[in-house]
């Protein structure tokens, strides 16, 4: 048996602030306690070791399994809700950071408790990916330039599934944590890096969903698309990885456009693309990631640099500026023997879409709204957001019980993040 390490990372306003003295539980899969942490002033817990199988076990798709082990993580702190999330995956020789997004509760709530199962890494699924190709317009100046953010939607495309608004980098290193495993070689692990990069610009710039009437850019399932799972652990040789490459994808030399970048597991399920499985035995053969892409791909390809947008400090900023404004709205006095639809227009609605704005920056299933004083369809779709979350009757009507729980879910925020800062 061999050795992997976790830490559990807690942050709040959209993985911008740490959160600290929350309290993590460590469990095996009997329930047997392991380890009680907690996180420093980063929000960061102690390094622990865990139990893995052996790296070489990894390396081998005719090995049986299991290629790495799993444990439970509980995750708890008065006025946040707790999360905790099953199976998160440990493997050998490897460090990993668990990180966890803090939700404020509403005031006057009880405990609140949100379980996330981690699925399997996708290596042995025998679902055929049914990845199917759009086409690009024509780019502004030929540039491909990396979005701040995905929507990803969290299911089968027809589903009524949650959307999530996930940073670029964060997306890319969450798929690949689910689409293989982070002991392969790294020139079979940077192939696959540019595989799924450039699956997901694809994407994006052929607005493969958009032009189909979905209000989202990719969805998580394997079947159309590639794995993505909130809760998910990163390795940090992946996370390294990722931070080095993510602005490098596989262009057509001739359009510089990102390249339909198909791929399989290529042993359960064969496919016209990148084989997973394969790149390990390339890369062991002495190929370099270029040279494995090319094994796949006919088309005349080189490795592009796209253009990249950073905006970490963006939430921070939005956030100060909204609690400066909080401080001169009447929010209490607000829908007084009124119900807000669509269609209403006046300052009661302005104030209902400054709580949204201001709520949506710690609840990433709220969509962003105009604050027009409108009650527009945006509007309606964020309240519906809302409402899902906090369940509710999903009517997208504001009457009295989506309004206290909107004022308390804002006052939950106001008096955690005074705490937290």
């Amino acid at each position: 048996m061999g050795l992997g390490y976790l830490k559990v990372e807690t942050r709040t306003l959209n993985d911008i602030l740490p959160v600290m003295d929350v309290a993590v539980i460590i469990k095996d899969n009997d329930g047997n306690v392991l380890y009680r942490l907690k996180t420093d002033k980063s929000g960061v817990t102690p390094l622990v070791e865990l139990e893995a199988p052996e790296k070489r076990h990894t390396l081998s798709p005719n090995y049986s399994g299991p290629y790495y082990s799993t444990y439970n993580v509980e995750v708890s702190k008065e006025k946040f809700v707790t999360k905790i999330l099953k199976g998160i995956q440990v493997f050998d020789t490897i460090t990993s950071r668990l990180p966890v997004i803090m939700i404020p509760k509403p005031l006057d709530s009880g405990n609140i408790v949100d379980v996330t199962e981690i699925p399997d890494i996708e290596l042995y699924s025998k679902e055929a990916r049914k990845q199917q190709e759009s086409e690009i317009e024509e780019t502004r100046n030929n540039e491909i330039v990396i979005p701040e953010h995905v929507i990803v939607h969290l299911g089968n495309p027809e589903d009524m599934a949650r959307n999530i608004k996930v940073r670029f980098i964060d997306y890319i290193k969450n798929v690949v944590s689910g689409e293989i495993y982070p002991t392969w070689p790294k020139d079979s692990l940077e192939a696959n890096i540019y595989a799924i990069t450039t699956f997901t610009l694809h994407r994006l710039f052929s607005k493969h969903y958009r032009n189909m009437g979905y209000n989202f850019d990719i969805t998580n399932s394997i079947i159309h698309d590639q794995a993505f799972t909130e809760g998910r652990s990163i390795a940090e040789n992946v996370e390294k990885l990722v931070n080095e490459v993510f602005s490098l994808y596989v262009g057509i030399v001739e359009s510089k456009e990102p390249l339909f970048t198909k791929y399989c597991n290529g042993i359960t399920k064969d496919c016209q693309g990148l084989s997973k499985w394969e790149t390990v035995y390339l890369s062991n053969k002495g190929l370099n990631p270029i040279q494995i892409i090319r094994n796949y791909y006919p088309k005349e390809i080189e490795i592009m640099k796209v253009g990249n947008i950073n905006k970490t400090m963006e939430s921070i900023e939005k956030l100060n500026e909204l609690s400066k404004e909080g401080r001169s709205i009447n929010i209490d006095g607000a829908l007084k023997n009124t119900v807000l639809k669509l269609g209403i227009e006046g300052e009661e609605v302005s104030i209902l879409q400054f709580l949204l704005t201001y709520i949506s920056l710690f609840y990433n299933a709220i969509s962003t709204v105009t604050r027009n004083g409108i009650f527009d369809d945006d509007t309606k779709s964020a309240v519906i957001g809302f409402q899902k979350l906090f369940g509710l009757t999903t009517d997208g009507i504001v009457g009295e019980d989506t309004w206290a729980i909107l004022k308390n879910a804002y006052k939950g925020i106001i008096e955690t993040i005074i705490n937290v800062k």
